[in-house]
Parts: C-alpha cells; structure tokens; sequence
C-alpha cells in the first residue's frame, strides 16, 4: 500500500459515521490508516520534500512530519515580492456572517460558513500580489467552506477580467495540488470559539502543505487555538518570527526600506495605490514626459501616456502642434488654413493639403453664360466654381419636333436632343470637281469648286456665280 493517512481521509457524507463524531463507526478511516496507527504494520517513510519553502514546510515538520527534510531546490526560491514575510498569519476578530447570538442551533449546525470580512481582505491582498507581478495562476486562493469559496469568487467576477481567473478552492478539493503561492481563508470567527471543520488535524496538514514559496493566512488565531494542540503549535512557531499579527507588512520592491503595515483593507490602497510606495514614480518615457504615477513595480510597456501631444502633427506645413493625446497618433495636420487655389478663389482647407491646392475643389458659386454652340444649351450655369465645365443644367429640353435634316431624311427625335448622324453617302457632286468620297455626317473631302456654273437661270441669262456657291 502507498498513501499518507496524514492527508484528508475518505468523504462521508453523514456526520455522525465520521470519525471526528467519536461515536465508533469511524467509517472514513481507510485500511491504510488502521494499519499503520492501530496495527503497527511496518512502514517506510519518504522524507525528503520539494515543494515547500523552509519557512512554510517547517510548520508541519514541527507538528506532524518530524523527520522531515527539504530538498536543495526549495532553498533557491526567490522572496515574494512586494511581502516582507513569506509566511504571515493575518489576525482579526470580526464575527463569522453565519453566526447569530442567542441561536441555539449554531451549537450543532456544521453547514457552510461564510466571513465577509475575509472576503475582502483576500480581495486586497490578491489585488496587491497582482500589482508585483505576479500570474493569476500562480495565486490559490483556499478555504475550508464552499460557502466561502463561492462569495470569493463572485466579488472577484465584480473585479477586472485580471482578477476573475484566479483559483479559488476548498480544502477538500485541492489534495494533491500545489501552487506559487496561497491565501488561506479560515472563516471560523464566533465568541463560543467553534472552529467546525478547521480543527481536523488532516484538514489542516493539507492546508498548510500547498503552497511553494509564500503562504497567507487570514483568520482568527483566538477561535483556532481554543482546545486546539495543532493550531496552537502552528501560531506559536509563526508568532517566533513575527509573522502573526493584526496588520500585514508590506514592502515597496523599488524602495525596499519602505516597510508599511495594512491593518484594514483600506490601507493597502492609501500605502500601496500602485503596488509600490507612495512616492512619486520617477521614470521618465519614452515620449519625454514623467511617468505621472505613484512607484509601482511593473514596467511601462504599454503605458499610455495621456499628457497632451507636443510632437508636429504628419505632413504639416507650419508650425502646428498635435491636439490629441501623448499616447495616440498623430496623423496628418487637420489645422485650416487659407489657401489660394488655382481658380483664385480662397478656401480653409486641412494644413496637409495645402502643400497641393490642385487637388482641392473650390466651393464657391459662380455665373457662367456657356457659348452657344450648336450642342450647347446657352443657358446661364449656377454651378460651383470646380463644377462650372460638364455640370448639366437642369433646365427641361425642347420638346418640339427637330427641324434638321439632309437631302436624305429628316431628324425624328424632340428638338432638345441631339440628331442621329446619317451615314448616307454624300451627293455633293460637280461637273468639273466630281462627288465627295465620305458619309453625309462628315464635312467633305473637297473644297467648293471655284469653277464657273454653267447653269441657266430661269430669266435666260447663264448664272453669274462660281460652280461651289449655293
């Protein structure tokens, strides 16, 4: 058999068969557990552990695992940034929200609790982890009640997207999982000083056993040392270092000397609003102006500076200075300035296309009489200047029947539109010259004959004109 009857033993789901009921069913107790503890059967231990630091594996090495011993690689991890202590026990004595005085049915009632005050400094501190840098995988958050777990993941859905990631656990459902670091929230905090389910010594083992280089606790040590050897042992070896008390110290990782201590929730935002200190932030950016916030611990990739743009805008052709922000583009310059266009006429247009005052139209109305040409109308033009050339008219063409035509046909379409060319052969003939060679719709291809007419006119005499003229 392999196992550990330290850890949680089987799920039962009817108290009163637990062996925590001491009424003798102890039916959660495996084979495993009744060899070793009632039968003596020999057994060997691993004792070498890598998961733990020191400072967290020394807890139940001094109360359940006495020979144990840490592996070389947990001796290189690094501090938890932003924390003075790796381990830190985070005391207050605020009631537990199940707890009603003068209800007797609190005596026996072991359902789920719930500790609105741990919510919210399990919020803050996660907030304040997430500012150093790290992952929202590298925090787990554990607690030894559903009711608890379920409340801390609703206010942190409340919270930004960054947040809402985040592990959240009970103890009875993470045996076998380890993380970078944990937040322990013990909920039990009642004047009778019950601490339900956090009394059980293999509970506990779990719990104290999960994280990898930093762990905090946050619950009341007066409810969880009352007639309790395991909880005792654990604050007593906390309380050693200084690292069990009613406000946790923090550090700023640029100014390592600033030492502050949160005692309320609050705090963290008034010591910590960035995730540093509160003294200015003096890194100058990439843009040239001063980062405008408090010392934090991230970089400024990504930061976007809001201060106003003191860069030229693209294509400008003054002096202009950008509008927008620091952060955003420039683009091209949107300042109006007068500019003469090819016209003459003047018109406000963008900086940017006054270096080319060709491409821009000019709006400004003018009165044109167009020349009376044959296919022209010869009406007075109101349109825009840009538009005074190929713009239509808008007056009602002339309806009446065409009046053109040639030795051939006549026009059949409304006078106000254009005639269909003839594409007859031409009958312009002489008798000295000969017939022209191209379609009627076609000027000539000879010129008038400047020969005599041999006609008679009907007087008698012979006509006295050229042979070309009508």
């Amino acid at each position: 058999l392999i196992g550990d009857h330290h850890q949680l033993r089987p799920k039962v789901n009817l108290y009163e068969l637990t062996w925590q009921s001491r009424k003798g069913f102890d039916i959660d107790r495996s084979l495993f557990e009744r060899l070793v503890e009632d039968r003596n059967a020999p057994t060997s231990v691993l004792r070498r552990q890598y998961r733990m630091r020191p400072e967290i594996s020394r807890l139940i090495r001094e109360t359940i695992y006495p020979d144990l011993l840490d592996g070389q690689r947990v001796l290189l991890y690094p501090p938890v940034k932003g924390m003075l202590y790796p381990v830190f026990f985070w005391h207050h004595s605020v009631p537990e929200d199940s707890f009603h005085p003068g209800d007797m049915r609190y005596q026996t009632q072991e359902g789920s609790k719930t500790n609105s005050h741990e919510v919210a400094c399990v919020i803050a501190l996660v907030t304040y982890l997430l500012q150093q840098g790290y992952a929202r995988d590298q925090i787990t958050i554990l607690t030894g009640y559903l009711g608890q777990s379920v409340l801390i993941t609703k206010e942190l859905k409340k919270l930004s997207a960054s947040k809402s990631g985040i592990r959240v656990a009970t103890v009875d459902n993470y045996q076998g999982e380890e993380n970078d670091l944990l937040i322990l929230s013990l909920v039990r905090s009642n004047p009778t000083q019950m601490s339900g389910f956090m009394k059980v010594e293999n509970r506990v083992n779990v719990l104290l056993s999960r994280a990898k280089q930093g762990m905090y606790i946050i619950g009341d040590k007066d409810t969880l040392t009352h007639r309790d050897a395991m909880w005792s042992k654990v604050v007593s070896i906390l309380s050693e270092s200084s690292c069990v008390g009613d406000a946790i110290p923090i550090t700023c990782q640029r100014h390592p000397k600033d030492i502050r201590c949160c005692r309320d929730v609050k705090d963290f935002k008034s010591f910590a609003l960035d995730g540093g200190c509160i003294l200015p932030c003096p890194t100058r950016l990439s843009c040239g102006h001063a980062c405008p916030r408090l010392c934090h611990p991230d970089g400024h990739e990504g930061f976007q500076c809001r201060q106003p743009c003191t860069r030229r805008p693209d294509q400008c052709q003054q002096q202009h200075r950008c509008k927008k922000l620091c952060f955003q583009a420039c683009g091209k310059c949107s300042e109006l300035i007068e500019t003469v266009l090819p016209c003459g006429h003047t018109k406000p247009i963008e900086c940017w296309r006054s270096a080319e005052p060709s491409r821009s139209y000019c709006a400004e109305k003018v009165t044109v009489l167009m020349p009376k040409l044959s296919n022209l109308c010869g009406h007075v033009c109101n349109a825009p200047c840009h538009q005074s050339n190929g713009t239509k008219c808008g007056m009602s063409f002339c309806q009446e029947p065409c009046v053109l035509g040639c030795q051939h046909s006549s026009c059949s379409k409304p006078c106000g539109y254009l005639c269909q060319p003839c594409i007859e052969l031409c009958d312009w003939h002489c008798e000295h010259a000969g017939r022209c060679s191209l379609l009627c719709l076609a000027p000539c291809d000879r010129l008038p004959c400047n020969e005599r007419c041999s006609k008679t006119l009907s007087c008698g005499h012979r006509c006295p004109s050229v042979c070309g003229e009508p």
